[in-house]
């Protein structure tokens, strides 16, 4: 399934799926779950994910990744982004110079990978490396 945004804040959302999703903000397939094929266009500004371990990448114009449950692997975009974690242990990875919103959620062993001169501002992660 091709996912492609329009006018507004548009969202791939696999909140629901039955496992963990591979999302990547990009031009090719192979996103969604193991062999869904989905493809997550530049015009999608927002993912949510499963509430399994999800991987999620962001690109220039995403505005927001959540991971929902799970150990999630985040990795933002080139621009300004909110990244949440959500529960379970998650990695997100915010270096891009941009200032992110980035919640780790609180678990024990979140992490978050940030520009600490650049962030809007950073919360609930155990470990904060720059």
């Amino acid at each position: 399934m091709d996912f492609d945004g329009g006018i507004g804040l548009d969202t791939a959302n696999y909140f629901y799926a039955t496992a963990g999703v591979d999302v990547a903000v990009d031009l090719e397939g192979g996103d969604g779950r193991p062999g869904d094929e989905d493809r997550i266009r530049r015009g999608v500004e927002s993912v949510v994910g499963s509430q399994f371990a999800d991987v999620l990448a962001g690109s220039a114009r995403t505005i927001r990744l959540a991971g929902s449950d799970g150990d999630d692997q985040i990795t933002g975009g080139s621009g300004p982004e909110e990244l949440f974690g959500g529960d379970g242990n998650d990695r997100i990875d915010a270096r891009d110079g941009a200032p992110d919103t980035i919640d780790c959620g609180g678990w024990a062993l979140d992490r978050a990978v940030v520009d600490l001169d650049a962030e809007a501002s950073i919360t609930s992660c155990a470990e904060i490396v720059s």
